[in-house]
């Protein structure tokens, strides 16, 4: 139910070109933040409230309330995968944030968590060879992506992005000739 909400309010958000309409967005999209303290109120272990309604934080500019919300789901959750999922998103709302040490903390996070995280490795593998951060590393988690999805495409560009900061050129253009064969329209 909160999926469906959250999409919904997203596009209400996305298409809301008058004022009316965007305090029509905002109504749905508090409504749907209270639909989430309402969950998280009767099942406090849950991970997808605190990830929806912080996105909602997000949306509206209130990165501090955001982070914030996910630090209390991780106290309140108990699996592996959920800790992995909160930690995820903080690595995701760190970058947007262009705070690059906590994204990369975020994702280590995740990874103690759920190594096997094959979104996370891709994003952590490309932003590290974006620094120039240990490219091995970001190689061999790369390769992990490729292990589980071996035809799609992001991975086969991030790999084949990876290759090329490491000045291995040939090897880089066989990759990305490679996603480019698999890439969708």
């Amino acid at each position: 139910v909160i999926e469906i909400l959250m999409n919904t309010t997203s596009d209400m958000v996305k298409q809301a070109e008058s004022q009316m309409n965007r305090i029509r967005s905002r109504a749905l999209l508090d409504l749907v933040m209270s639909f989430c303290d309402v969950v998280s109120a009767h099942e406090p272990a849950l991970a997808e409230p605190y990830i929806k309604k912080s996105l909602g934080y997000m949306w509206v500019g209130e990165d501090d309330d955001a982070l914030e919300l996910l630090a209390k789901g991780l106290n309140n959750v108990r699996t592996d995968k959920d800790k992995a999922k909160i930690f995820s998103t903080m690595g995701d709302y760190y970058h947007s944030l262009g705070k690059t040490e906590q994204m990369f903390a975020s994702y280590d996070s995740t990874l103690v968590y759920d190594p096997q995280n094959i979104s996370v490795l891709n994003n952590y593998s490309y932003f590290m060879a974006l620094e120039d951060r240990d490219l091995e590393k970001a190689l061999q988690m790369s390769a992990k992506t490729l292990e589980a999805e071996p035809l799609n495409a992001t991975f086969l560009d991030t790999y084949a992005w990876i290759l090329f900061r490491m000045k291995k050129y040939k090897e880089a253009l066989s990759y990305m000739e490679k996603a480019l064969r698999y890439l969708d329209e």
